[in-house]
């Protein structure tokens, strides 16, 4: 082989060689970026489990507060209602309610403040039917409006008729003032949860770069880093979703995997003070299916890449390393 074929063998050698490097490369970063996005993904899950166990822990600590009160109810077995109200307004501060009500199988509920709410103004038995079955512990959001104030509630409820006693058996109907009882209620506002959880989260140089989020399977934000405090202004998913410049689930989509209790994340892109701004939304429902909520993490996209970034960069500067080489040994051969 003459000397000429053999700087073109050798040439077209080193050539392949360097492809070869240069796909592998392209390959290794791709997986080594996908690598780190699925380790910070489940660093959002675990974060995610960590706070709606929190939440989760809360809701049933005030479950079991009032299904103490209520079985109190049940061993007193008071005559007139106005007992009843005294007896809730004392037992109320124990247990770190707003207001406690009573709800009679009619749906009028009767406060510790002797008022009577009747169940044409607000039906407070409703969130313990679903899906054709009766629950026996409840919770949801309330909106209270008076004459010069409004204000955000959650609910936390029990099922008076599904009380048991130490020795496991059903207490019978709680019955005052001719009336059977139905429901006892206790009531916190918002801030409740929202002041306890660690809504901003992967923060840096003093901005947030992640948040959390609680709401219900209608679409309505419970928890929200953008609450405003005004009712006509509360956010609903569903619609935010809409009004993103992009998303990889609709809104019809999120709302189908919410009913069927999915787990699910999904990229979106949302514009905000102009400037387009994509995140990743991890979604995932409350364990215990009384409380008929999904929790959500939303984390920015830059967070993924800031991760990934210096593995990358490492790879680049090992792939112009071999670049180098290459050309060195395609001079050598010239």
């Amino acid at each position: 082989m003459d000397k000429r074929k053999r700087r073109i063998l050798h040439i077209l050698s080193v050539t392949i060689i360097a492809c070869v490097v240069v796909i592998v490369s392209i390959i290794y970063m791709t997986v080594l970026r996908n690598s780190v996005r699925s380790a910070t993904m489940q660093d959002i899950v675990e974060m995610a489990k960590h706070d709606r166990a929190s939440i989760q822990t809360y809701i049933e600590h005030n479950w079991d507060f009032l299904e103490r009160m209520g079985l109190r109810l049940h061993r007193e077995d008071f005559a007139q209602m106005k007992d009843v109200q005294e007896n809730i307004l004392q037992e109320r501060e124990e247990g770190g309610f707003d207001y406690v009500y009573i709800v009679d199988e009619e749906g009028t509920a009767y406060t510790d403040t002797f008022l009577s709410i009747p169940k044409s103004e607000h039906d407070f038995t409703r969130s313990f039917y679903r899906a054709e079955k009766v629950l026996s512990r409840t919770v949801f959001h309330y909106n209270w409006v008076g004459e010069n104030e409004e204000e955000e509630y959650l609910v936390y409820g029990i099922n008076l008729n599904e009380l048991y006693d130490a020795n496991g058996d059903k207490f019978k109907e709680l019955v005052v003032g001719g009336k059977k009882m139905f429901a006892l209620l206790g009531l916190t506002k918002v801030s409740s949860i929202q002041d306890g959880l660690v809504i901003d989260i992967f923060n840096k140089d003093g901005l947030s770069r992640g948040y959390s989020a609680v709401v219900d399977t209608n679409g309505n934000y419970i928890v929200d880093i953008y609450r405003t405090g005004y009712l006509n202004q509360q956010r609903n998913l569903f619609d935010y979703v809409d009004e993103c410049d992009r998303s990889d689930l609709t809104s019809e989509q999120v709302r189908e995997k919410m009913l069927a209790d999915e787990t699910f994340s999904f990229s979106r892109t949302d514009r905000e003070d102009v400037t387009p701004k994509s995140r990743v939304a991890y979604c995932t429902p409350f364990e215990s299916a009384e409380i008929d909520w999904y929790f959500i993490m939303s984390v920015d996209d830059a967070v993924f890449q800031e991760r990934s970034s210096p593995l990358v960069s490492l790879n680049l500067v090992e792939l112009l390393v071999v670049v180098l080489i290459v050309i060195a040994a395609l001079l050598i051969v010239m």
